[in-house]
């Protein structure tokens, strides 16, 4: 299975098994009420938040992880 997204309420137990090697992100939290723009990787509450994201992605200010340096995948065009 790859690619796959599920969302649980706060009801819900959970529990994840593999049958070999994965990655799996668990994220959690409040809902959140406000609005959300979202632009290729960046979400946020603000689209000037989200242009600031872009000139940092360009000027490379972002901590990248520490197997994935030396990519540098370009922002996509409009």
């Amino acid at each position: 299975m790859l690619g796959r997204c599920l969302l649980f309420n706060n009801k819900s137990n959970v529990s994840i098994q593999s049958k070999e090697n994965c990655h799996c992100i668990l994220l959690g939290g409040n809902t959140m009420n406000e609005k959300r723009y979202i632009w290729w990787n960046f979400v946020a509450s603000d689209i000037a938040l989200i242009e600031t994201a872009k000139k940092n992605w360009l000027n490379k200010k972002f901590i990248m992880p520490v197997d994935d340096k030396e990519e540098f995948i370009p922002l996509p065009r409009n």
